[in-house]
């Protein structure tokens, strides 16, 4: 069974042989590659695939995770996942959920996404 990763964080245990087919290696710890198929048991391609660190890289694993697939819970995952990485305030996710904003400028302000409803953050000029 079959799983490749989605993420570049997947960390390899350090009592793992390294093996730069599979893992990379980055301020000396490993990492699962993301751009090649690994090899590994069901547990496994339940959990990465559950937690959406992988999706199924064969039919054994599609079918294995079919009712996750069906359930439609990925695109709620990923997009929680993407506001605690972009730091979103909880105050904020309604707002981030919607597409109104994509996160903060480095001065505090919102991004704003492609459903803005907010004045226009762009817009700095003044008519006087």
């Amino acid at each position: 069974m079959k799983i490749r990763f989605i993420r570049k964080d997947i960390p390899v245990s350090s009592k793992v042989e390294f093996d730069p087919e599979k893992m990379v290696e980055r301020d000396g710890h490993y990492f699962c590659r993301d751009d090649v198929d690994h090899e590994t048991t069901v547990e496994q391609v339940w959990k990465h695939v559950r937690n959406m660190d992988a999706k199924p890289a064969d039919d054994e694993a599609r079918a294995l995770c079919q009712p996750l697939l069906e359930r439609g819970d990925q695109g709620r995952l990923l997009k929680a996942r993407e506001a605690v990485a972009k730091g979103i305030h909880p105050d904020d996710l309604e707002a981030f959920y919607a597409g109104e904003i994509l996160g903060y400028k480095p001065d505090g302000s919102y991004i704003p996404g492609p459903n803005w409803k907010g004045e226009d953050e762009d817009d700095d000029d003044t008519d006087a």
